[in-house]
């Protein structure tokens, strides 16, 4: 069952079952987030050393400039949280996302679902819509298939599941099967970090890749 926040935001859709669903990710599918954020942590005396990642294991490969000592915890929180203060209104659009969006929207149901701190979840709504985007967006924390399969418990068309996240794949592939997973990464550098996922449907860093990948499997019925 997902937080009681989140189920709340899911109990406000209204959804038509027989119409495909996209369920997409925010930061690093459509909006760049990765890249401004590894820029800051090092500004503020703070390099990141990882090679692969799996989920959002970040704070373990963030090293002292000086000491070569690890992030301590409470550090990292409050750097972050004072990156998306000072950044999160300002992060640009993932190369050709926008439009690829609209156009999908013509023929799916789009929600936006989002690992991000609920009460921020109001800001962000009104940073889409100065980018004119309007679709739902459900803020999350940590693992999102609880709230993915409270989404689409009800759902009977094609469903499509974008994220940059090889662990939320990875849970979707094993509980949920016959969703669609897309793993995208809008970042080229940030995608050469993060680990490969076994059997997820489609993988790429173009968005005009992923949209001609939902309109085949959508003609293919």
């Amino acid at each position: 069952m997902p937080s009681p926040e989140t189920k709340i935001l899911i109990d406000e859709l209204t959804l038509d079952p027989q119409k495909p669903l996209i369920i997409s990710d925010a930061d690093e599918v459509i909006f760049e987030l990765f890249m401004h954020m590894f820029e800051y942590f090092n500004d503020n005396g703070y390099r990141f050393t990882g090679q692969s990642l799996i989920g959002f294991e970040i704070m373990d490969h963030m090293f002292h400039h000086q000491t070569d000592e690890r992030i301590e915890e409470q550090i990292f929180i409050k750097i972050i949280t004072q990156f998306f203060a000072d950044q999160g209104d300002h992060m640009p659009m993932v190369e050709n996302a926008f439009d690829n969006l609209m156009i999908l929207s013509e023929t799916c149901q789009i929600i936006i679902l989002t690992n991000a701190p609920h009460d921020y979840r109001e800001r962000r709504v009104e940073i889409y819509k100065d980018h004119g985007i309007h679709f739902p967006i459900i803020s999350n924390i940590g693992n999102k298939l609880a709230a993915v399969n409270e989404i689409i418990k009800d759902h009977q068309a094609p469903i499509f599941f974008i994220d940059d996240s090889p662990e939320h794949h990875i849970s979707i592939i094993e509980n949920i099967p016959h969703i669609h997973c897309i793993h995208f990464i809008g970042d080229q550098n940030y995608a050469e970090l993060v680990s490969d996922v076994d059997n997820v449907h489609f993988k790429s860093t173009d968005w005009n890749d992923v949209r001609a990948f939902i309109e085949t499997q959508l003609k293919q019925g």
